[in-house]
């Protein structure tokens, strides 16, 4: 199981001076599509060749239903949605 490393910096509202602290992740790097379809490609038992065309496929459903004003949930991944 991963885990998500943060640290909590203070931030002060400057027109009312109030505190509040918010966590920031730290260490991040950000992974390519190829990435996650290597990953995917190893770590099931879905052939290698299928991965990169369910991935884009997933990847094209989400986009056309938020396009046409749908969220879309997927559990434990997030709620994918367009904000105005």
């Amino acid at each position: 199981m991963g885990r998500i490393v943060y640290s909590v910096t203070k931030r002060r509202n400057p027109a009312t001076a109030q505190v509040k602290y918010y966590p920031i992740r730290v260490g991040s790097e950000r992974l390519s599509t190829d990435d996650v379809i290597d990953y995917i490609g190893e770590n099931s038992q879905v052939p290698r060749a299928a991965v990169p065309s369910a991935v884009h496929a997933i990847l094209k459903t989400i986009t056309n239903f938020v396009l046409n004003g749908h969220s879309v949930e997927l559990p434990r991944l997030g709620i994918f949605s367009a904000t105005i």
